[in-house]
């Protein structure tokens, strides 16, 4: 019987020996290791940030004319309140993305938007309009970290051949935060409560997606990872093209170096010396611009032409959104087979440039539906026909950045976080600029031509595309990117 027990408890730690190293088959200090649920919980939390973000962009779009009453202000300053939010986030991408290739994703996430969901207090409370535009500066910076460092974060986590099933995830929730902002704040303005709770109801969502971030959200930065794996184990990853950045980490030199201004150099420095940036900018600066544009002027349009209160023009935005998701669950998923497709034909050897295809057909989707809503509303046609123009408006302007951004992504790899910062200083500054000229625009051309001229500039600006997707290989080769120079 002894012998037997022996014999048990033998097989049993033997048993324990060989499962034991079979509960953990992955490599926690290498993200593309990590089990898909772990990765999905960081890309859910990044993209809700960076949602969050975009909502407070345009939240407050329906309330202009309620605002400019209180503040006994103009609606074009008023509209400073947008202007100044999209500088805040490109100063606020500027610093964050860089940083971010310094000192880890995780620490730049919470910080930046700790402050951000604070900052929502002041501007809720704001008496008077000066206040009310320096903090949304401020809201607009430290709200940026989900935009600075997702796409970054997401190229950290997954392979080239699989990020683009999960990149539509951040995309798509970056990009239906300025279509469904007006559609809540269009109704809380004709409510009784007034356009403060705007603020209040996007402070409470950012409070409890902060709890969740730090409870979930976890480190990405491969070389911030090694660093780590060689502190706590003495052994040291693969570094491959991290090592430049690795050596970079640690020490105090940093502090002597000027930090925030270092860290703005690159993405600039970026945007103006690599071709592949500056042709995707334009392009990306555009579209989203016109779009900026077009959700300040979409409610006033539906009240001065259809006599549409308040909360019914706020519910037009549905079809913008409408067509943010349309995009995202039929054309999206198509050019992720494509992609594939093309990668087989390839011989399993992938190319950036397989994203291009989608982004050039958004662009013309997205001057039909500029066109058929301008023309449409400015004749006053039954409702519903503008509604299908602001529809393929929103498709298309889904089916251009998601692909464009992955473009990016895929070309820069770990440095996409400074690469997508670079795109978004030209973004950012267009949609900064475009919505102060929205209310001038349509009172001297109309919607019609107004919406025309906005067509033309976009076809103009993504000449560009067709020209990446058959030179790109060249025209990368003219001025290659070397993480050595920073």
């Amino acid at each position: 019987m002894q012998k037997e027990a022996s014999s048990f408890s033998s097989n049993e730690s033997d048993y324990h020996e060989r499962s034991i190293p079979e509960l953990k088959t992955w490599d926690e200090y290498n993200p593309k290791q990590w089990p898909l649920k772990l990765k999905i919980r960081n890309v859910i939390v990044i993209s809700t940030m960076s949602f969050l973000n975009q909502y407070g962009a345009n939240v407050f779009a329906p309330s202009i004319p309620t605002i400019s009453k209180e503040f006994h202000s103009s609606r074009t300053v008023v509209t400073l309140g947008t202007t100044l939010y999209s500088l805040g986030v490109l100063f606020g991408i500027l610093i964050f993305a860089p940083l971010s290739e310094q000192f880890g994703r995780r620490p730049i996430y919470l910080t930046g938007y700790s402050v951000f969901a604070l900052l929502q207090i002041p501007i809720a409370l704001s008496v008077n309009l000066e206040m009310f535009l320096v903090f949304r500066f401020f809201s607009g910076c430290f709200g940026s970290v989900g935009m600075s460092n997702g796409a970054g974060s997401l190229a950290d986590l997954f392979e080239k051949k699989d990020r683009g099933k999960y990149m539509i995830v951040y995309f798509t929730l970056l990009s239906l935060g300025p279509g469904v902002a007006p559609i809540i704040s269009g109704f809380i303005t004709q409510s009784t409560i007034g356009w403060r709770w705007e603020f209040w109801i996007l402070l409470i969502l950012s409070g409890v997606l902060l709890l969740f971030s730090f409870l979930l959200l976890k480190e990405t930065y491969p070389p911030i990872l090694n660093r780590m794996k060689l502190e706590r184990t003495g052994e040291l990853g693969e570094l491959g093209e991290n090592e430049v950045v690795a050596k970079r980490l640690s020490g105090t030199e940093l502090l002597k170096k000027w930090l925030v201004l270092l860290s703005m150099k690159k993405p600039l420095h970026m945007l103006v010396t690599q071709p592949i940036l500056i042709c995707i900018a334009f392009t990306v600066g555009t579209i989203y611009g016109i779009l900026s544009l077009v959700l300040i002027a979409f409610s006033q349009a539906w009240e001065v032409l259809y006599n549409f209160n308040v909360g019914i023009s706020g519910l037009m935005y549905v079809s913008i959104t409408l067509g943010l998701l349309c995009a995202v669950f039929l054309a999206l998923p198509l050019n992720q087979k494509f992609y594939i497709k093309l990668l087989q034909r390839n011989g399993g050897e992938s190319e950036p440039e397989f994203r291009l295809p989608m982004g050039i057909i958004g662009c013309l989707l997205f001057v039909t539906g500029i066109l058929i809503f301008g023309w449409t509303a400015n004749y006053r046609v039954f409702w519903f026909v503008p509604l299908i123009g602001s529809t393929l408006l929103g498709a298309g302007y889904i089916m251009t950045n998601n692909p464009l951004n992955m473009y990016v992504v895929d070309t820069y790899g770990i440095y996409s976080a400074s690469a997508s910062a670079a795109v978004r200083v030209l973004q950012l500054t267009f949609g900064a600029i475009f919505p102060l000229f929205a209310e001038s625009l349509y009172q001297r051309l109309g919607y019609g031509w107004g919406c025309t001229l906005l067509a033309f500039i976009l076809l103009f600006c993504s000449i560009s595309l067709p020209l990446l997707y058959f030179f790109g290989p060249r025209i990368r080769s003219l001025d290659v990117f070397d993480p050595a120079r920073y």
